[in-house]
This record gives C-alpha cells, sequence and structure tokens, in this order.
C-alpha cells in the first residue's frame, strides 16, 4: 500500500507538473491578448492628437476670417483701401494728363501769342487747348462752347482785342504763377489773364481770363 501511494503520489506530481508547465502556444496567446490593448491606445492617441489639431486650425481659421473679412474693422479696412486704390488711379491719370499736355509755351507770353495766333485763325478748339486741364485730367468743354458762341455770333475779335492789350503784373508774377493785366485809367486792372506753369510738362497754361 506504501508502494502503491508512493507510485500515485510520482503520478500527481507528473500531473502538477505537466499541468503547471505553460505551452508554447498558450505563451503566444498571452502576449497577443497583451499586445492588443496596446496598440488600440496608440491608435485613440492619434486620433486625439489630429483632433487637438483639427480644432485649432478651425479656431485660427476662424479668427482670420472674422479679423480679416467680417469684423466691422476688416470692412473699413477694405473700403478705406478701395478708396486708396481709387485715388491712386485719379492721381495716375491725371499725372499722364498732364505729362501728355503738349498744348502752351515755354513763357507765360509764348502762350499768350499762341492763343490770340489761333483766335485769329478762328481755331476756336485750338485755342481752347491752352487753357488747363480739370481735376480729372480732361479738357473743360464750355471754354470750347464759350469761344464757339464767340465765333458765330461775331465777338470773337473782343476777346483778340483784349488777348493783344494784356500786359505783365510784375509785382504779382512768381515761377509757377503769372498775371497779365488789361489797366484802366487809373491803373486798376479792367481785364486780366491767369497763367500756370504746368509742373509736368513745363509749359505755361491759361488758367482764366
Amino acid at each position: 500500500m506504501d508502494e502503491q501511494f508512493k507510485i500515485d503520489g510520482e503520478k500527481a506530481e507528473n500531473e502538477i507538473e505537466e499541468y503547471a508547465a505553460p505551452t508554447e502556444k498558450q505563451i503566444n496567446y498571452t502576449e497577443t491578448t497583451v499586445a492588443l490593448p496596446k496598440k488600440k491606445r496608440k491608435v485613440r492617441r492619434w486620433k486625439f492628437f489630429v483632433a487637438i489639431v483639427g480644432i485649432v486650425a478651425l479656431a485660427q481659421l476662424s479668427y482670420l476670417a472674422w479679423n480679416n473679412y467680417l469684423s466691422p474693422q476688416a470692412k473699413s479696412n477694405r473700403e478705406a483701401q478701395k478708396a486708396y486704390g481709387a485715388y491712386l488711379k485719379y492721381i495716375n491719370q491725371y499725372e499722364t494728363a498732364m505729362k501728355n499736355d503738349t498744348y502752351g509755351g515755354q513763357t507765360p507770353q509764348e502762350t499768350l501769342d499762341m492763343f490770340v495766333d489761333a483766335l485769329k485763325k478762328g481755331d476756336v478748339e485750338l485755342a481752347s487747348k491752352y487753357f488747363v486741364l480739370r481735376e480729372d485730367g480732361s479738357r473743360n468743354p464750355e471754354i470750347l462752347s464759350i469761344l464757339k458762341t464767340r465765333k458765330e455770333n461775331g465777338s470773337l475779335s473782343e476777346i483778340i482785342s483784349i488777348a493783344e492789350s494784356l500786359k505783365p503784373s510784375f509785382e504779382m508774377n512768381t515761377d509757377n504763377s503769372y498775371i497779365f493785366i488789361v489797366p484802366n485809367n487809373q491803373g486798376m486792372a479792367q481785364y486780366s489773364m491767369f497763367l500756370n506753369k504746368n509742373q509736368y510738362s513745363q509749359l505755361w497754361k491759361i488758367e482764366s481770363m
């Protein structure tokens, strides 16, 4: 009986050892089941990171849209830029017209003589071109209209007579402005002609008469 118990005891110990010893398949299974949660955690962290980046980018885009396009200040800035662009266009147009304006003389007297000569020839269109340009760089159509009316009613000769009687008013003349006058008996200006120097073409133009 002792021998049988001894044999049975050895058999039991062997069974316990065989039961306790893990197989290679069990080890791999245990490692696989442990690795799965780590992979899931990495995926979750990556998704979380992408979400944060997306939120930050959206916030920045929203701020830029509001600051540059939607806010009252942005609208005001756009209107100011538009007005400034129109102003630059206007200035460029005016400067171009002034540079291309070749009607006039190198001196005030030369411009006056050219004006009188055009009137004597009856070329009122040419005579009107010796006047200064308007602020938008165009010619004043009213001047040509007046000269045409004078020519049609036969009173153009009166303008010619006055223009030929004009004398320099030296006391009021400068490098950029010049005045001719027709004095009366008291020495006061009965008629006058104002001329300005075109700073772009350096030619003298009639301002008014």
